[in-house]
């Protein structure tokens, strides 16, 4: 396939940086883009604007990040200031589409951030840009293959936002059930968690550090785990025997529900994760452990509403000398108390929608892979 010099097909524009005291959020002047920070799924979000702009992008140019910790993630362009952050990649008349450029971009996007250089902030110029090779077929075959991959990407689209839907519905379905669980609309029977709970308790982290952490062994749970309604494996720690029995006051049991009660994560909540291996926490994170009259499905929704939130961050900006929410503090909040048998339908509903949401993740997942390959074949002249 004929391979040519990126350089060749575009014009690169850098973004030039703009003081802080020059951009504001009230519409004031010109759409200004500061970075990756203001993308979307395909076009930017302007959520800045700037009276003293300097380098302004087309809706027909490719931005792309070119500074920080997103190199190489791309949007299609706008009208818009830019800033250092960004360079606007500028189709030349009758060499490139728009359409195949943004698709070339995004499948070259882990190549162009590994030429990033820079220990502190990472970045790359103007000509590692112009030194990238593209196929450049006709106009024509551009504009099948681009239809070919945006097709497909369409696809991947409606799956993620399926998804989002069903994720927003358990919040819905909550609140429909049991009304706003801070201003208690429906009248249901008010108690402090403390009286419907058998354990409120964080951990610790072992001496050491995080120099004390093993390849593998027994799980630690620790705040980046805990995210919204959901635990994440990715940076989960792992101790020693040893280490663990320091800890077996804070054993994650099956119907835990985990709360951060520490730092900038401070309120995020979701269900304890169902292990092979029993796990700890650390003192970041909380165990809360209904008794048989609370529901963990129910309780974390609870935590999650949006003004039950709101309360939470309160407590926590509350704290002597850093954010934090204390046992007691956990165990004094009102909270709704409904009927079990009311919970336990709430829970079905939502097991349900769970389940819906792991077959369209892997719906989901499946689809990324067929584009990845499809990406493949058409940058290589055998799509």
């Amino acid at each position: 396939m004929n391979l040519q010099a990126l350089g060749e097909a575009v014009d690169i524009v850098a973004g030039q940086h703009i003081e802080a005291n020059l951009y504001n959020s009230e519409f004031n002047g010109s759409a200004y883009l500061t970075g990756p920070a203001d993308f979307g799924e395909i076009r930017p979000l302007v959520t800045k604007w700037t009276i003293a702009p300097k380098v302004f992008a087309k809706t027909t140019d490719v931005l792309v990040t070119v500074k920080g910790a997103g190199v190489g993630k791309s949007n299609l362009g706008c009208d818009a200031a830019i800033g250092r952050q960004l360079m606007a990649l500028r189709p030349k008349q009758g060499r490139i589409l728009q359409s195949y450029l943004f698709n070339f971009i995004r499948h070259t996007e882990q190549r162009i951030a590994g030429l990033a250089d820079g220990a502190t902030v990472p970045g790359i110029g103007k000509a590692d840009l112009a030194n990238l090779q593209i196929p450049l077929p006709p106009l024509d075959e551009q504009k099948r293959i681009a239809a070919i991959l945006d097709k497909a990407d369409q696809l991947r689209q409606k799956r993620r936002q399926a998804i989002a839907l069903l994720d927003s519905l358990r919040q819905s379905i909550f609140l429909e059930m049991f009304g706003d669980p801070v201003s208690n609309p429906m009248g249901l029977p008010a108690k402090p968690l403390g009286s419907i709970v058998s354990k409120v308790g964080s951990g610790a982290t072992p001496k050491g550090g995080d120099a004390s952490y093993k390849p593998f062994g027994i799980p630690l749970i620790r705040s980046m785990n805990v995210r919204d309604g959901a635990f994440k494996t990715d940076g989960l720690a792992f101790i020693d025997d040893n280490q663990a029995k320091k800890l077996n006051n804070v054993i994650v049991e099956d119907g835990d529900v985990l709360l951060n009660i520490t730092g900038a994560s401070i309120a995020r909540v979701c269900r304890a994760p169902k292990l092979k291996v029993a796990a700890r926490v650390n003192q970041h994170v909380a165990i809360i452990r209904p008794k048989a009259a609370l529901d963990s499905y129910y309780l974390e929704a609870l935590l999650l509403a949006p003004s039950f939130k709101r309360k939470l961050l309160l407590i926590g900006e509350g704290g002597a000398t850093r954010q934090a929410i204390t046992k007691s503090q956990i165990e004094d909040l009102i909270v709704p108390a409904p009927a079990i048998e009311t919970q336990m339908e709430f829970r079905n509903k939502i097991e349900n929608i769970e389940c819906q949401m792991r077959f369209s993740k892997i719906q989901s997942s499946s689809l990324d892979m067929a584009f990845s390959s499809l990406q493949h074949r058409a940058f290589s002249g055998q799509l």
